[in-house]
């Protein structure tokens, strides 16, 4: 045995060529470029299965992967909860306010703003005249207010306007934020009826509106015109004709006569 044991220990493979994971102690026959066993016995080496303890290059890949997806989904989770709104707001009051001026206030608030536009009497154009959340009520940090915006157009009451009379008129007109002209004109409507008006649809608030207004018929001045003369001529026939020569108080004495020649006296 002792020959078979320096024959083993002479045929040990170098350490460049020897697996370093293998002790010392043990000889491991080699390979070589054909294939055939050197260095060890004539049958095929056992290769040793992998371990836990010592994983291979693409094992140890997969887990730096998997390592690196967790990192960034906890960063995630991280961010998103440090920018996420929380918590409510109280919602200021921003009607009558300009659309500019109301939605830096609520920005200022944590809340975003939406507008839509509607015709609103007697409001000028960008005037917040409505707010879906009511003021100094809650509301989530970052949740959007629709404020509801005056457009500073009106459309004009065509059937409340004509047919009434010009004080109805110019009252209605002012309640919508308008101002009114009055314009006669001769027609068979009573006197101060509305017969006309200018513009007859929209119109832009605080704008002028040109109300004609009827007269009366055109017959009946000529008919006042006559009464009038007519009264003054009565006037002046009411006064007796002789009431002038009675003024006079002589008139009621025969003035003496010079007798002529060849009469007697």
């Amino acid at each position: 045995l002792a020959p078979t044991v320096a024959e083993s220990s002479s045929t040990v493979p170098s350490a460049e060529k020897r697996d370093p994971t293998v002790p010392d102690a043990i000889a491991v026959p080699v390979l070589d470029e054909t294939g055939e066993m050197t260095g060890g016995p004539t049958h095929r080496a056992a290769v040793m299965p992998e371990t836990a303890d010592s994983p291979t290059p693409r094992r140890r890949r997969r887990l730096f992967a998997a390592v690196l997806v967790l990192f960034l989904l906890i960063a995630a989770a991280i961010a998103f909860a440090a920018f996420r709104p929380t918590g409510t707001q109280v919602v200021p009051d921003v009607v009558g306010k300009q659309r500019q001026v109301a939605q830096t206030m609520l920005t200022k608030a944590g809340l975003n703003a939406k507008f839509t536009i509607t015709d609103a009497p007697a409001t000028r154009e960008g005037i917040v005249v409505k707010q879906s959340a009511d003021p100094d009520s809650k509301a989530e940090k970052g949740s959007t207010i629709t404020l509801t915006v005056a457009s500073g157009m009106v459309n004009l009451p065509m059937d409340d306007l004509l047919g009434a009379k010009y004080g109805e008129a110019v009252a209605t007109l002012d309640d919508l934020g308008l101002r009114a002209r009055k314009r006669l004109a001769v027609s068979q409507q009573d006197s101060g009826t509305v017969i006309g008006v200018s513009p007859e649809d929209r119109t832009t608030v605080g704008s002028i509106v040109i109300l004609t207004v009827s007269s009366g018929p055109s017959n009946d001045n000529n008919d006042n015109n006559g009464d009038k003369t007519n009264k003054k001529k009565d006037k002046k026939t009411d006064n007796p004709p002789t009431e002038a020569p009675t003024t006079s108080p002589t008139s009621a004495t025969p003035e003496p006569t010079t007798p002529t020649e060849g009469e007697t006296p």
